[in-house]
């Protein structure tokens, strides 16, 4: 499945909040989605091959 790095600040920007990063992973497997790896200023989520909608930051938020 793809892999997407997204920046962080883009997507809270999107979100209109932070939230924490065990939120984060929770809401995404609730859309099929699996956080891989976060780092300084990133997130790195495995999406699910029918979600490709989620494929931008937009998508995911």
């Amino acid at each position: 499945m793809p892999v997407i790095r997204l920046s962080t600040k883009r997507l809270f920007n999107f979100l209109g909040r932070e939230i924490a990063e065990s939120d984060l992973e929770r809401l995404l497997m609730r859309v099929k989605g699996e956080v891989e790896r976060v780092g300084d200023g990133y997130i790195e989520v495995e999406i699910n091959s029918d979600r490709l909608d989620m494929m931008i930051s937009e998508g995911v938020a």
